[in-house]
């Protein structure tokens, strides 16, 4: 065999060792590839399930406050700016110089959407790392917050979508309709009374129903306060959340 001959079959098996490193490095590469994404996927899919665990906690806690709130603040979703106060006690006016508020369901479903929005974003689970909003290490993109609420027979309920994307080095998880959370707390009950209430005030100027309030089997306290004004409060026994009632309170200034 001459030299070239042998110079050939040589480089031609440098060239084979080459591509079969090559090839089997490559394998290697992808397979590590594939692994490191399965580990992420497995990861995010961990943190998704705990988040989504976190945020039921956080939404089925704040529809209990935002209950509460709409209660002591008298079925509205603010506190007025002509309010009345009474011994430290802020409340809004149902009744006034004539005018009376609208307690349609539809209102009512409104505001307390309306309180939840607010006060939801108070316990949502997220951190801020370096100016990033991040969920145990995951990058987070949140997205629009929708909140509904329904007021059902002997029912409430509260409906919250808000799209969440988590990011894990190239892993992505999205989630965002949450399960609806229901109370045992009749609302639609307090509507239709408040609604004839401050109607009845309005007809009648100068005349709380004692009798009328006797009927709804609520439990009330009435105090007559300066300026012909009657403060209300009303506890409504049958409507429990964590073995605690719900309490609502406002006033109405009835004329002379």
């Amino acid at each position: 065999m001459k030299v070239g001959q042998v110079s050939v079959f040589i480089i031609i098996g440098i060239i084979i060792i080459a591509i079969s490193a090559s090839v089997f490095y490559l394998k290697n590469n992808s397979s590590q590839e594939k692994i490191e994404s399965a580990q992420n996927s497995a990861e995010l899919n961990n943190k998704a399930q705990s988040l989504n665990l976190a945020m039921q906690d956080c939404i089925l806690a704040q529809g209990e406050t935002s209950i509460r709130l709409f209660g002591m603040l008298g079925g509205k979703d603010y506190l007025e700016k002509d309010f009345l106060n009474e011994s430290d006690l802020y409340s809004n006016y149902v009744y006034r110089h004539g005018e009376v508020d609208n307690y349609s369901i539809e209102n009512v479903n409104r505001r307390l959407a309306n309180i939840l929005s607010v006060t939801l974003p108070s316990c949502m689970p997220f951190e801020n790392t370096s100016g990033k909003t991040t969920y145990q290490g995951a990058e987070v993109s949140l997205g629009n917050l929708t909140v509904t609420a329904n007021l059902q027979e002997n029912k409430t309920i509260f409906k919250v979508d808000m799209p969440i994307k988590l990011i894990l080095n190239n892993a992505e998880k999205e989630l965002g309709e949450f399960a609806p959370v229901t109370y045992d707390v009749n609302l639609k009950k307090f509507s239709v009374f408040m609604d004839d209430f401050s109607n009845h005030l309005k007809n009648n100027p100068g005349i709380v129903d004692i009798y009328y309030l006797l009927l709804q089997n609520y439990s009330y306290d009435v105090a007559y306060t300066e300026n012909n004004t009657y403060l209300f409060s009303i506890v409504d026994n049958e409507s429990i959340i964590n073995k605690k009632p719900v309490f609502y309170l406002f006033a109405a200034e009835v004329d002379k």
